[in-house]
């Protein structure tokens, strides 16, 4: 009986490392699916419910924005960062997502320390896979790269966003920005 519990206790304790896992197999097969597949067309970001003239969201009346941040395009972002791929919900713990590049020369796909990520390039789409690496929220994951360095996000836009909690279940508004 003792030998019993102890075998169930470490199969339960192995199991959040098999739903990472799990998750980030699926996402990978997702993004490399979704880019082979994808018609392009146009689709949400999955933000938008975030506080008007905060980092990522819609600036306030006036092309107002929260101190240290500027209104390009109707949303308010800091100037200096160019190429960013970031999660705004605490909730989401992986993602797949293809990005129309619109033309911009992306070479390369950087990711941060907390995610493990792939990315797959295929004209001018990319396909983009992450997971995190804890459970804990994602924040700012990746930043896109060209020839020169830096890539001009103005023309980049995400065709498709699929993004999932800790426990696998796809989340609604997934809260990825592009800046």
């Amino acid at each position: 009986m003792t030998t019993m519990k102890r075998e169930s206790e470490r199969v339960r304790s192995s199991r959040p490392s098999t739903i990472w896992r799990l998750g980030l197999v699926l996402c990978l097969a997702l993004s490399g699916a979704a880019c082979d597949g994808c018609d392009g067309g146009e689709g949400e970001d999955g933000g938008s419910t975030c506080p008007s003239g905060t980092e990522g969201c819609p600036c306030r009346t006036g092309d107002a924005c929260d101190t240290g941040l500027t209104c390009q395009s109707g949303v308010c972002e800091t100037e200096a960062t160019i190429g960013g791929l970031s999660v705004n919900n605490d909730q989401v713990r992986s993602c797949d997502l293809v990005l129309d590049t619109g033309g911009a020369a992306v070479t390369n796909v950087a990711f941060d320390d907390s995610v493990i990520g792939r990315f797959r390039l295929d004209g001018q789409r990319i396909g983009v896979a992450f997971t995190a690496q804890a459970d804990q929220a994602l924040g700012a994951v990746a930043e896109l790269q060209g020839p020169g360095g830096d890539v001009d996000m103005s023309s980049i836009v995400a065709s498709t966003v699929t993004c999932y909690d800790r426990l696998g279940a796809a989340v609604a508004e997934p809260g990825v920005r592009l800046r």
